[in-house]
C-alpha cells in the first residue's frame, strides 16, 4: 500500500525537495507500508543505523522460524546472511544461511583437523594433494574415493591426508551475536504511522514534534518524550498491525509483529484529535486492511 504525501518537507528534517520512499515498517522485516515523506539523507540515516539490525533481533528471528512454513519467502528475507550453529559428527560449528540453505563455514577444529561444506571438500583435497606433489591421476582417484565414501566413513586420500564426509544432522539458530530490537526503531514506526494519519501537519515546527525529530535524528536512546511498554499477545500469526489506540492524555500507538511481539508507544507530550485507526497487513495473503476501528475493512492486496 503506497500512501501519497501532501507536502514536499521530510518530516524528520523539515527540509523541501525530492523526497523518498519510506517503508513504515521495514521492508526488511516483509513490511510493505509505504510513503513518500522522508528525503534520502534521512532515509539512509535510518536503513544503515537502528533499522539495519532489526532483523538480527532475537525475538524477530524465533518469530520469523515459527512461521517458516506459511511465510517462507519473509523467512529467508529475514534469514539471510545470519548466523546458525551445524552439528556435524563430533563437531559443533559457525554456519550462514546463504540463497536457501544453511551452510556451514570452513573452520579449523581444535584437534588440527579442517571443518568444510561438502561443496568445497574436493577443491580443499585436489589442493592440498597438489601441494604435496601427487599427479592429476593420483588426484581425481582420490576425489572418486571421497566422493562415493559412505557418509561418517574416514577415506585415506593420501599418506598425509584422510578425509570424512560428516551428514549435518541438526542446524539451530546462533544468537549469541544478535541485537536486540532498537526502542527507536519502534519509536520510528509509531511517528511515520502518526504520519499518515495526520498528514503534513506532522511538519509543524512545535517544540513536542522536534523533540521525537530529535530523538530520531540524534540517535538518542532516553528520553522522556516516549515510553515502549512491552505488551504479551498469545501467539506468533503471519500479519504486521499498526493502531493508533487513543489520546488519553496522549497518543498511544500499538505496534505487532509477526502477531505476537506487541508493544505500545507512548508519545508523552504530543496530542492528536482523530478517530481510532487500525493498519493490518496479512504476511501469507499480502492482503492489507486499514479501517477506522469497528468499521468494514476496506483490503488492497500487492500485485
Amino acid at each position: 500500500m503506497k500512501i501519497p504525501w501532501p507536502g514536499n518537507q521530510c518530516i524528520i528534517c523539515l527540509e523541501g525537495g525530492t523526497l523518498s520512499a519510506e517503508h513504515v515498517i521495514p521492508e526488511a522485516l516483509g513490511g510493505v507500508l509505504e510513503c513518500k515523506f522522508l528525503c534520502k539523507t534521512c532515509n539512509n540515516r535510518f536503513g544503515l543505523g537502528f533499522e539495519a539490525k532489526a532483523k538480527t533481533d532475537p525475538a524477530i528471528r524465533l518469530a520469523v522460524a515459527n512461521l517458516k512454513s506459511e511465510i517462507p519467502n519473509i523467512y529467508s528475507l529475514v534469514e539471510d546472511g545470519q548466523e546458525y550453529v551445524a552439528h556435524s559428527g563430533p563437531a559443533r560449528v559457525k554456519a550462514a544461511f546463504r540463497k536457501g540453505e544453511i551452510r556451514p563455514k570452513t573452520c579449523r577444529l581444535n584437534d588440527g583437523s579442517l571443518m568444510v561444506p561438502i561443496k568445497d571438500a574436493p577443491g580443499h583435497i585436489e589442493r592440498m594433494l597438489t601441494r604435496d606433489g601427487h599427479d592429476t591421476d593420483f588426484v581425481r582417484q582420490a576425489l572418486t574415493a571421497f566422493g562415493s565414501a559412505s557418509e561418517g566413513k574416514e577415506i585415506e586420500v593420501s599418506r598425509n591426508v584422510s578425509a570424512i564426509n560428516w551428514p549435518t544432522h541438526k542446524v539451530e539458530l546462533d544468537l549469541s551475536s544478535s541485537v536486540p530490537l532498537s526502542e527507536l526503531l519502534l519509536v520510528k514506526i509509531a511517528y511515520e504511522f502518526l504520519a499518515l494519519m495526520s498528514g503534513s501537519a506532522l511538519c509543524n515546527d512545535t517544540l513536542q514534534l522536534n523533540e521525537i525529530r530529535h530523538v530520531l535524528r540524534c540517535n538518542k536512546r532516553e528520553s522522556d518524550a516516549f515510553q515502549i511498554e512491552r505488551l504479551f499477545a498469545p501467539q506468533y500469526a503471519p500479519f504486521h498491525g499498526l493502531c493508533f489506540e487513543e489520546n488519553d492524555p496522549y497518543v498511544k500507538i500499538q505496534i505487532r509483529l509477526f502477531g505476537k511481539l506487541a508493544y505500545r508507544v507512548h508519545f508523552r507530550r504530543l496530542g492528536f484529535n482523530g478517530p481510532k485507526i487500525v493498519y493490518t497487513h496479512n504476511l501469507k495473503s499480502r492482503e492489507e486492511d486499514v479501517r477506522e476501528y469497528g468499521a468494514e475493512p476496506h483490503k488492497s492486496q500487492r500485485g
